[in-house]
């Protein structure tokens, strides 16, 4: 596993494309630049013990298509980025995927996003590397 300290914000998106996105995707992305980042308040509920924590969520792509959250779960050691898809009509999905701490993160139903608050819905299951999983349900509220 490689660790990385102290990294430039624009070499931090290339080490995450390459985490995250196959070659091809790495190339478009590249030439895509950020729409934009907020900073939002995670209220997550996992196997009934609430936690609350910082999260920023940065989105790219022509439509914001490409949505990533950073301090996903909480969890810091790393701090987890995890990847969802922005759908049409405000709806979110969490592709199943490993983050940079060896968990895996799959969404368990589409999330939504309400047009006036700007907050967001989504559950997901957490499985550890000891074979162990968390279901969750996450609500992100933007922090004005």
């Amino acid at each position: 596993m490689l660790l990385i300290k102290k990294v430039s914000f624009g070499s931090l998106c290339l080490i995450l494309c390459a985490l995250i996105f196959t070659t091809t995707s790495c190339r478009k992305l590249k030439t895509i630049s950020i729409n934009d980042t907020v900073s939002y308040k995670a209220k997550d509920n996992c196997n009934g013990n609430p936690m609350t924590y910082p999260c920023t969520i940065t989105t790219y792509g022509k439509k914001n298509e490409v949505v990533l959250i950073e301090g996903f779960g909480g969890f810091d050691d790393p701090t987890s980025i995890v990847k969802m898809n922005l759908y049409k009509n405000n709806t979110y999905e969490i592709p199943k995927q490993i983050d940079v701490g060896g968990r895996t993160i799959e969404g368990t139903y589409i999330g939504m996003k309400d047009g006036t608050s700007g907050e967001i819905e989504i559950s997901y299951i957490v499985t550890f590397d000891d074979g162990s999983s968390d279901e969750c349900s996450l609500r992100l509220i933007p922090e004005m």
